[in-house]
């Protein structure tokens, strides 16, 4: 998709320097979204022009670009008019949200239960490593970062209804900055502790809650 757009900005620029075109300008941010019932990806972009003149011209290039070589085949075979959604900007603030975004670090470090990796979030504000991050605003913070708040209310509405679901255990977060504690005692005298059994068989059971179950909750 990046280098599609590049050769239709190529394109275009060529044909307005020649006189023939509109100039085309604006800014855009490339996505990626993962239905996980479906196990399908759907890459797009949102895009912010000056005029409809100017969208209409995105459109209909990008429509070209992704046209089959072979013309006997259908020329909508990878992309539709249909999935292309214009729109005009009312609120210029609410539209910016979706192509301008920020970006979170992600770590990877190994299990203590030598089951892979266990991936965090590096929280933009704070620098922490976590879990999960809490929408304040329009930004995600570590749930340190929310002074003044209730933790009630830095929970999303999809972690409200899976610790609704599974009970208090599904707070995986905390569970997991126990065990990666500094001075945390895994050992005692060649024999795992009590709180590190215990701390253990907790991640355990919120790491094998099915997918399935998930989805129920979900959407009960």
């Amino acid at each position: 998709m990046l280098r599609a757009f590049e050769l239709i900005l190529n394109r275009c620029k060529k044909v307005h320097q020649r006189g023939k075109e509109i100039k085309l300008i604006g800014i855009k941010s490339l996505e990626c979204n993962f239905n996980p019932m479906m196990q399908t990806y759907n890459p797009h972009y949102h895009i912010i022009v000056p005029s409809r003149e100017v969208a209409v011209l995105l459109k209909k290039e990008w429509l070209k670009q992704w046209r089959p070589n072979d013309k006997s085949a259908n020329k909508y075979k990878y992309t539709s008019p249909a999935a292309q959604d214009l729109r005009p900007v009312v609120n210029l603030e609410m539209a910016l949200i979706e192509p301008i975004k920020y970006r979170v670090q992600l770590l990877a470090i190994p299990s203590n239960l030598g089951k892979g990796l266990i991936w965090y979030f590096i929280c933009p504000h704070t620098g922490k490593r976590c879990r999960k991050l809490h929408l304040v605003g329009k930004y995600f913070y570590h749930r340190t970062a929310c002074r003044g708040l209730y933790e009630n209310q830095t929970k999303s509405k999809y972690y409200k209804i899976l610790e609704k679901a599974m009970g208090g255990g599904y707070k995986s977060d905390q569970l997991f900055e126990q065990l990666y504690k500094k001075n945390f005692k895994k050992q005692y005298a060649g024999k795992p502790t009590k709180k590190y059994l215990k701390l253990t068989q907790q991640i355990q059971r919120v790491e094998s809650i099915p997918a399935h179950e998930i989805e129920r909750a979900l959407l009960s």
